[in-house]
């Protein structure tokens, strides 16, 4: 449960290992995937990557915002404050921009991406969050354990927290498995239902979890934040554009390239 490996003077922060491995099950996830949807080996493994770097290094704005940390906080990446709402929107703005540039559907790379996410989501509470001591729990002096004072959730205490990151770590990663099993659904279908698990899964975590300080919503130790309203405004948004939006701008595209071809007549 310590935040470091020591090997002698050598110091390995768990942080730095648990991301690389999480990272290479997402890259070797997602190409699969991808492969699948179509996409061609180049674009399957860039895109990965990108979101990968993207997550590291920007999934911290969110919160910085919230609480106006100063500009080299956000460079600090080994540390606490990577949201799951940040990475979403991050990740999505890299993908919009990647889809734009190699002219390849949107909605195809979404899609490819959603089992390979659940499971490296899995494997982040796990690996990371749970050695280093983050996204903890209340107190509890029977399902608790004692974390190191070093860690966040020690904090200099031996105070014993239920570890929701294994709670956390788990549903993700049955989440990833009832995507990947009903992945011959539409890709609508599988988006969509992504994100409703994703919704579930946070909502179960906001109550048990004592970390979470932008909670608008309190009764007691229970309660609602800020980030599970943003990912309901982000499945809104999400089945707008997949079952309205999207249809309106093809519409236009054609009917676009259908002057076009009258002119030229």
């Amino acid at each position: 449960m310590l935040p470091y490996i020591s090997i002698g003077d050598l110091y390995l922060p768990f942080f730095s290992i648990g991301f690389s491995i999480t990272c290479l099950i997402f890259l070797f996830l997602s190409f699969k995937s991808l492969r699948k949807y179509g996409i061609n080996e180049n674009d399957a493994i860039n895109i990965p990557t990108i979101i990968c770097i993207v997550s590291i290094l920007f999934s911290k704005i969110p919160l910085g915002l919230i609480y106006r940390w100063d500009l080299i906080e956000y460079a600090k990446f080994w540390k606490t404050g990577h949201t799951l709402v940040g990475v979403l929107i991050i990740s999505t703005a890299a993908i919009i921009v990647y889809t734009l540039v190699r002219k390849i559907k949107f909605i195809d790379i979404v899609a490819g991406l959603v089992y390979p996410s659940f499971f490296a989501l899995s494997s982040y509470r796990l690996l990371v969050c749970f050695t280093v001591g983050c996204c903890y729990g209340f107190e509890s002096q029977k399902y608790g354990i004692v974390f190191s004072p070093e860690s966040f959730a020690g904090n200099g205490n031996y105070v014993k927290l239920f570890p929701t990151q294994i709670v956390e770590s788990a549903l993700f990663f049955f989440s990833g498995i009832i995507i990947y099993k009903l992945k011959n659904l539409s890709k609508e279908k599988i988006i969509i239902t992504g994100l409703l698990l994703l919704i579930l899964e946070r909502f179960i975590a906001e109550q048990i979890r004592a970390d979470i300080k932008e909670k608008i919503i309190k009764f007691e130790n229970f309660g609602i934040s800020i980030w599970f309203l943003a990912l309901l405004i982000i499945l809104i948004i999400t089945d707008i554009y997949l079952n309205l939006l999207r249809y309106w701008i093809n519409d236009i595209k054609r009917a676009e390239y259908k002057m076009r071809e009258d002119k030229i007549k």
